[in-house]
């Protein structure tokens, strides 16, 4: 800087590169650099787990390579290996460089991963050794770093992990000539080795000290710099011990073996036992804050006087806590009874990529004293969960924040799994556009028995279906408090409504979970975002406590739905219209029910097919209602029916639909729109203006489409026809459509057409003869719309601006 080469680094940390390892361009920087006797260390790159995906500059040989380790002391994923192009181990070393906390612009923290992460690891270690040896050279402090690293994998060095993962203190201490404070920790009263005791010593003037644990032998050695300490021994179980003004010189070892004293104890056991039946049950006991466990149906204790909180885990139980008072030299009991409980395995398949979000999970499952083993897949496809893995679990939860199961080949688990009558509570953002639109997986729509609307939401708050499972629940799925990662939540729909409903929403639209499992061997909770998103603790707990209430709920024994074609029907005065409702017994588990059948509520004529159904379980049947519209029936005058279903298994199961039949209103607007949904706006201008109107849907907007156009004969019912087909220019309007608006313009109808592309497809003699065009220009992207003057419809509207998707 500014010239002056005192003023020269002593490590450059660069965590940038290209994926492009043969690149040379940056190689006499670097040879410069070296030169200079500043050390150039380079991220690897985030290319992995291939071989030979090292990024450049960190390719060269004048590069120090450091790739990315995770928590668990693995190579992460995506951090990239070896070898060179040049044919020389890459990385040198690892560092840590998975959910890494650092700073970001704007004065705020965050956590990141990639190999960007771990290159300052080590470039910290090269600034530490150099400030111990200012005249240490490169070639040592490269030999530091990577003969002290903690080796991963084999042989040492390798491609994935080079010489291993660096060790911070044991570079320093290799280089610093440290000296050593070594012994023995031992009982007092008959000089047995206590392991697992903490030894600290606390330097005199203050400055960094040291801590270490005992081996199970008693013993420890801690390396210092040379200066005064005192050192303090503590062990549970035992009074801590302090020997004062202990001196470390330089490559000496000093040796202080410590006897720590017992504090007076009493015996804390007690029985462990099945809440249901009373029968001893085998089960994890531990005392909490303490290293003390045993797995056993009796447990004994012993422990110094205090206050101790026992908690008693095994798998299909619910996890129980207790409080154990202990007296010296005294007996107390505390027997633990746990309850049955599903038994949980939680999938957590955000592992591979370093974005495991099971926190979230574990902590809900916590908070309801759940016990659950864990699955993680770290390494795909050898830590794949098979479907005889998945067996034993009463419940699967499977967590996977940005993949999908299909995705990572796991379909095969999922199906097993569920086809011998698997629960499972699915959970992610992205498994609808991975398994049904990117890569589409059978199982999504064979089992989850749902389909993707689209990809982002675009919403972050949902609210649960009344009467349903989640009922009175409002989740919100972004900002602090959860994970805060939901960017683009899927928006599903039911593909098989016998199986499947919808137990939560988007505000506004749009289904964001489902419940599957009516008269189905398996069940099913798919939550279409992720769970760890939802930003309350207490939430979260609700959610996981009801789907894992429904998912080990035994079969229902009684049920029943009614299910109308639909909800309001249209016919013209002086006719007869039939209502089709189908009467399902969902009671799965249960015997043949006796349904009655009434009506109530109808002022117009109206007959019923059935009085009463006999039904088997998951069986269904038919009833018609035929219902006539009075001559004298106007425009849009209504008739509202209730048809009532009781069953003879439980007198309290009822279930009502209620049916409107109408007249056909003044206006009947047809929605005839793909891709953006504009119906809203024309409801909207009908209200303002106090007009009646019946709707006609020829397709849904997105989403499957069964086509469903108005034909000539419901046409004619109507004085006037609104028809659009908003920004549709794929196909605006079919031939029969078009034939079917020109027998009723030439039966003397009335229409409204808004259809941007309709003359592409469509410059014909129907719009000639009965549009009125003379001509059209194509191409033309119009932004304002303005009235014809004088003209009677024109006259006097805009300008309007337009606007386009």
């Amino acid at each position: 800087p500014g010239g002056d080469p005192a003023k020269a680094p002593d490590v450059v940390n660069c965590s940038w590169g290209s994926d492009n390892g043969h690149l040379t361009t940056f190689q006499a920087d670097l040879q410069a650099l070296r030169a200079a006797g500043i050390l150039p260390v380079f991220a690897n790159g985030n290319a992995g787990p291939g071989e030979e995906t090292v990024g450049s500059p960190a390719s060269l040989p004048e590069a120090f390579a450091v790739g990315a380790s995770d928590e668990y002391d693995q190579v992460a994923n995506f951090s990239s290996r070896g070898p060179s192009p040049w044919g020389e181990i890459r990385p040198h070393v690892v560092a840590p460089g998975v959910h890494v906390r650092s700073s970001l612009p704007g004065g705020l923290y965050g956590t990141s991963n990639g190999t960007s992460m771990a290159a300052p690891h080590a470039s910290g270690i090269v600034a530490l050794l150099r400030s111990v040896s200012p005249t240490l050279n490169i070639t040592r402090a490269t030999f530091l770093i990577t003969s002290t690293a903690v080796p991963l994998g084999d042989p040492i060095p390798n491609n994935d992990t080079g010489w291993g993962r660096v060790d911070a203190f044991a570079a320093v201490a290799a280089l610093a000539h440290p000296g050593f404070i070594a012994g023995t920790v031992t009982r007092s009263e008959d000089g047995a080795p206590i392991g697992g005791a903490t030894v600290a010593a606390v330097p005199h003037g203050g400055g960094g000290g040291g801590t270490t644990t005992t081996g199970d032998d008693g013993t420890y050695l801690l390396p210092l710099a040379p200066t005064t300490y005192d050192l303090t021994v503590s062990a549970f179980g035992y009074e801590s011990e302090t020997v004062w003004g202990v001196v470390v010189a330089t490559d000496v070892t000093t040796v202080v073996s410590i006897s720590l004293t017992a504090l007076p104890t009493g015996t804390l056991r007690g029985r462990v036992t099945d809440g249901a039946t009373g029968d001893p049950l085998t089960a994890t006991v531990s005392v909490l804050d303490t290293p003390l466990e045993t797995t056993a149906d009796v447990y004994t204790f012993t422990l110094p006087a205090g206050t101790y909180t026992l908690r008693a885990r095994r798998l299909g139980y619910q996890v129980v806590t207790a409080t154990g008072v202990v007296t010296a030299e005294q007996v107390t009991a505390a027997d633990l009874a746990l309850l049955p409980a599903p038994s949980v395995l939680l999938v957590d398949s955000g592992r591979w990529y370093n974005e495991s979000q099971a926190t979230y999970f574990r902590q809900a499952l916590d908070d309801l004293a759940c016990a659950y083993d864990e699955w993680p897949i770290r390494h795909l496809p050898d830590e794949l969960p098979t479907a005889s893995d998945l067996a034993p679990y009463d419940v699967v939860i499977w967590t996977a924040p940005w993949d999908a199961p299909g995705y990572i080949g796991a379909q095969d688990a999922i199906t097993g799994y569920l086809s011998t009558g698997g629960r499972l509570l699915l959970s992610g953002q992205d498994i609808g556009y991975l398994d049904y639109q990117m890569c589409p997986s059978p199982y999504y729509r064979d089992y989850l028995k749902v389909y993707l609307v689209r990809d982002n939401a675009a919403m972050w708050t949902l609210e649960g279906v009344a009467g349903d499972l989640f009922a009175g629940l409002t989740i919100t799925i972004a900002g602090p408090g959860g994970a805060d990662n939901q960017e683009y939540p899927d928006e599903i729909g039911v593909a098989d409504s016998d199986s499947a409903t919808s137990v939560l929403a988007y505000q506004g639209d749009g289904c964001g979970g489902v419940r599957v499992g009516t008269c189905l061997d398996y069940r099913v909770v798919y939550l279409s975002f992720g769970l760890e998103g939802i930003n309350d603790r207490a939430v979260r707990r609700e959610v996981m406590g009801r789907t894992l209430e429904w998912l080990a709920a035994d079969l229902p024994t009684a049920g029943l739905e009614l299910i109308p074609a639909v909800q309001s029907r249209i016919s013209p005065p002086g006719t007869a219209i039939t209502h089709t409702v189908r009467v399902r017994h969902v009671g799965q588990a249960g015997d043949t029910d006796v349904v009655s059948l009434t009506l109530t509520g109808a002022t117009w004529d109206v007959g019923l097919s059935h009085t009463t159904l006999t039904l088997s379980p998951c069986t269904s049947e038919t009833v018609v209602l035929t219902v006539t519209v009075p001559l004298t029936a106007g425009w849009d005058a209504r008739d509202v029916v209730t048809l009532t279903a009781r069953s003879s298994l439980s007198p309290t199961l009822v279930q009502t639909a209620v049916l409107t039949t109408k007249a056909p209103a003044p206006i009947l607007l047809v929605d005839d729109d793909r891709w953006y949904e504009q119906q809203e706006k024309y409801q909207a201008a009908m209200a303002e203006a106090g007009l009646p109107y019946d709707s006609w849907q020829t397709c849904p907007a997105t989403g499957p489409c069964q086509p469903n156009s108005p034909p000539e004969e419901v046409l004619r019912w109507y004085p006037v026809v609104v028809w659009w087909t908003g920004y549709d220019w794929f196909r605006p309007v079919t031939a029969d459509e078009e034939a079917a608006l020109e027998a009723y313009l030439a039966g003397g109808g009335r229409l409204f057409l808004s259809s941007q592309d309709f003359l592409y497809y469509h410059y014909d003699s129907f719009s000639q003869q009965f549009l009125g065009v003379l001509g059209y220009t194509e191409d033309v992207m119009p932004t304002v719309a303005r009235g014809v003057p004088e003209n009677p419809i024109g006259g006097g509207l805009g300008p309007c601006p337009l606007d386009y998707p």
